[in-house]
């Protein structure tokens, strides 16, 4: 399924990232595995942020799409341009660590079968506080991505052909695009391989990322089990779509903090007595 000749696709998509664009692109540059291509999407910024193509560094090409349409229809229409067989990911507002790709290109030619691998990731904050996430099943089955996503787009390679074999990103703005991908991939096609190595830094700064904004990730999570409530019910019994949306809700409300987190996790614990019990998530 892989040669050790394959080429690897940078793709960093760019939303009014100007304060953090640069620092992530030298991110990119600065990789002791090149990637053979470096593909910038601007979703549409508004003029004052918008990227320019003069501006750039050689042999970065930039694709501007022409109306804002979310993370995952940039990621797709840069997908279906890219010419690696393999497709790295990076949102403009995190980084890479140095050896990234090639730890993660060794991981694939490695286990070929993966159509992906992800990576261990560190999310910083401005106060110099951080957090590693490096304990994460090696294999990551389909019934472990239906108990909820594990793989951040910023740690993410996949295989340009595993990609195009579940129909690319959702272009679905009200889905988390990240999981939803998770879920077709390990499931239709096979498990994800994980590199516990801290190779992705996410920034958890209060500038607007998606990821912050609780209330409206809350209702994409709804979404997005409702979506695959077949495919969950397939793996873990009838029914357990309703567990794993419980538990994902009271796992937002906790993280959202104050009396609205907390009243959210509080009706999401209340709906769940007397469910039957779910796995535990690796």
């Amino acid at each position: 399924m892989t040669t050790g000749d394959e080429s690897v696709t940078a793709i960093i998509t760019y939303y009014r990232n100007a304060d953090f664009f640069d620092e992530a692109l030298a991110s990119v540059l600065a990789q002791t595995r090149p990637a053979d291509e470096i593909l910038v999407v601007d979703d549409a910024s508004p003029a004052a942020d918008a990227l320019r193509q003069d501006a750039l560094p050689s042999g970065v090409r930039l694709i501007r799409l022409p109306v804002n349409s979310g993370p995952g229809a940039a990621r797709q229409r840069a997908s279906a341009e890219a010419r690696g067989s393999l497709l790295a990911y990076l949102d403009a507002d995190d980084l890479w660590a140095p050896t990234k790709l090639e730890r993660q290109v060794a991981a694939m030619h490695a286990i070929p079968e993966c159509p992906a691998s992800h990576t261990g990731t560190v999310m910083f904050h401005d106060d110099g506080r951080e957090r590693s996430f490096l304990v994460k099943p090696a294999r990551l089955s389909g019934a472990e991505s239906a108990l909820g996503g594990h793989a951040l787009p910023s740690c993410l390679m996949v295989r340009a052909s595993a990609l195009a074999a579940v129909g690319g990103w959702s272009l679905d703005r009200s889905i988390i695009e990240d999981w939803d991908l998770e879920l077709r991939l390990t499931s239709e096609v096979g498990p994800y391989c994980f590199v516990a190595e801290p190779l992705m830094r996410f920034r958890r700064f209060a500038h607007g990322n998606l990821s912050s904004q609780h209330a409206r990730n809350i209702r994409r999570l709804i979404t997005t089990i409702h979506h695959h409530r077949r495919r969950i019910d397939g793996f873990h019994g009838r029914g357990a779509w309703r567990g794993v949306m419980r538990r994902e809700i009271r796992e937002h409300g906790e993280a959202m903090g104050g009396v609205m987190g907390r009243l959210v996790a509080l009706a999401a614990t209340l709906g769940g007595v007397g469910s039957p019990r779910l796995p535990q998530r690796a």
